[in-house]
């Protein structure tokens, strides 16, 4: 794996609304939730982003969605399990009411930032792995980024779609890699920032 001076965790949509009680909650959304915390801590990592879904009242994708991480509701927020630091960043994406946005990188501050950080790889946890997660993943290597997706620190709204014949092809034709929590802290003997 890359050195950890070059490699950036990306938490794509870890928000209350994903979790539980919406109509966009991911099953199981919650049992990332310890990887998650013990990949933001590691030293492994040169950056930790949070990368969010954030909507007006009328974002047209809620046509589609229904209403979700409304900006200044309780949905839009983190819940309160997954581990904070002040030195997390937030990119938000969805801002604009008549895109139905997915990747994180359509929020074009998130690349500049990684790019002026020196990261070379980018690991990617979150939800939900069949949406968001794939759509960033497609992205970051269409930028340039060696991407991993940590596959036991995400969730999808399809439970198949990692097994999925379409998944396992099109991340084997972008060189996306599928890691494990372990294949990245073994690489750090377990150290904690």
């Amino acid at each position: 794996m890359p050195n950890s001076q070059y490699n950036a965790l990306l938490r794509i949509d870890i928000q209350n609304d994903f979790m539980a009680n919406s109509r966009v909650a991911v099953p199981n959304a919650w049992q990332i939730i310890d990887n998650v915390n013990i990949l933001s801590k590691s030293p492994f990592f040169q950056l930790v982003i949070d990368i969010r879904d954030k909507h007006s009242v009328s974002n047209e994708s809620f046509a589609k969605w229904g209403p979700h991480c409304i900006a200044g509701s309780p949905g839009y927020n983190p819940p309160e399990n997954l581990y904070l630091d002040d030195d997390i960043p937030v990119f938000d994406k969805g801002i604009d009411d008549k895109i139905d946005t997915l990747s994180g990188f359509e929020n074009k501050d998130l690349a500049i930032y990684l790019q002026k950080n020196g990261i070379k790889s980018v690991y990617l946890a979150g939800l939900a792995l069949d949406y968001c997660v794939y759509k960033t993943a497609c992205d970051s290597v269409g930028l340039g980024f060696e991407t991993f997706i940590i596959i036991d620190a995400c969730k999808a709204f399809n439970e198949n779609f990692a097994q999925g014949p379409e998944f396992k092809a099109s991340i084997k034709k972008l060189n996306i890699k599928l890691v494990s929590t372990f294949d990245v802290l073994k690489n750090t003997a377990g150290a904690v920032k």
